[in-house]
């Protein structure tokens, strides 16, 4: 089978840490309500809250998502600045298709002091809010008060303040076309299923990785699902009888002190992005990563190939930072 080729897609794109599921189904217009909280589910992905709008002729109760756990832990803000039956004001977007929940992005609490509880959001009601990203603690403060006792790749990995995305995907205008199957309220991100290759790492997600050093196998951890993933560092081809799975089969070498390249094959994940943009069984990826000499910058290289959904090879670079973090517990829970 061939494809005529679509438009190839050159992306530089800024990463703001969102919420785990897509926010695509709250209204554009702003909205703002009075009440208190009754429930605060502070857990990772999500932070959400029970809120009951007490300006209201129903009292009604709100499902309020906020932020993501890693991008409020980033901007400052902690549970304890927030407690159920204080009466705040907050401003955020109705949802346009599920009853009384509502996507709230700032909050205004009796003090005065302003929380930004969406990533990204600007403040509202002050000059200055806390959790707001031009408030975050610059990465080059926290490079500098982070440990150094875990030299070279096996450390903690922290997505930058400013992360940037440089993406080429050339997709096959079947690939395109795939997406129309693609329903923004029941696929694998609402359901809370573990993402597979290239998706785990690839794109904007959020959330630190960490590598683990196990001898003749490196371990890869993703805080987003928990993901787990073996390197085999003491085979050069994959194994004949080697099933396919989510996450594939990967083989590593060290191109160099400071380059750890790693070869992915035998993927059955049938998606390559957040669009329900279709790959096939024939997907392969190639991944290096790189140090920097004072090894605090791990740069990303991402090559895809698969003739059904790209024209050509597909390439991604991303960096990540040594900021000291740890990696958290991941709860998604489906909504």
């Amino acid at each position: 089978m061939s494809f005529r080729a679509a438009p190839v897609l050159l992306l530089v794109l800024p990463v703001i840490a969102s919420a785990h599921h897509s926010r695509a189904h709250y209204s554009s217009e702003v909205s703002e309500m009075i009440g208190e909280f009754v429930a605060i589910d502070w857990g990772n992905p999500h932070v959400f809250f029970r809120f009951r709008e007490t300006d209201s002729t129903d009292d009604t109760v709100w499902l309020m998502e906020a932020s993501s756990l890693y991008a409020l832990k980033r901007g400052g803000i902690s549970r304890d600045m927030l407690k159920v039956g204080e009466r705040v004001r907050v401003a955020g977007r109705i949802s346009n298709t599920r009853p009384n929940e509502y996507g709230v992005t700032n909050i205004l609490r009796p003090s005065g002091q302003e929380i930004v509880i969406l990533s990204g959001a600007s403040p509202r009601w002050s000059d200055e809010a806390i959790g707001s990203r031009d408030n975050w603690v610059a990465d080059v403060d926290r490079l500098l008060g982070a440990s150094s006792d875990q030299e070279g790749l096996f450390k903690v990995w922290s997505v930058p303040k400013d992360q940037i995305v440089v993406s080429h995907l050339p997709f096959t205008e079947a690939a395109i076309a795939s997406r129309a199957d693609w329903d923004p309220d029941d696929n694998y991100v609402m359901r809370c299923e573990q993402k597979g290759m290239p998706k785990i790492i690839g794109g904007g997600q959020p959330h630190p990785i960490e590598f683990i050093d196990k001898g003749d196998t490196l371990v890869f951890r993703s805080e987003e699902f928990d993901i787990v993933r073996n390197i085999h560092m003491d085979q050069t081809s994959i194994p004949d009888d080697e099933p396919h799975s989510r996450l594939g089969y990967s083989i590593g070498e060290w191109e160099d002190d400071n380059t750890l390249v790693v070869y992915t094959a035998r993927i059955n994940w049938p998606y390559f992005d957040g669009n329900g943009t279709r790959q096939t069984e024939q997907v392969e990826a190639v991944e290096r990563f790189s140090l920097s000499e004072d090894g605090r910058e791990l740069i990303y290289h991402l090559t895809v190939t698969d003739p059904e959904t790209f024209t050509e090879p597909a390439t991604m670079e991303r960096k990540y930072l040594a900021l000291g973090e740890t990696v958290e517990p991941y709860e998604c829970e489906p909504i």
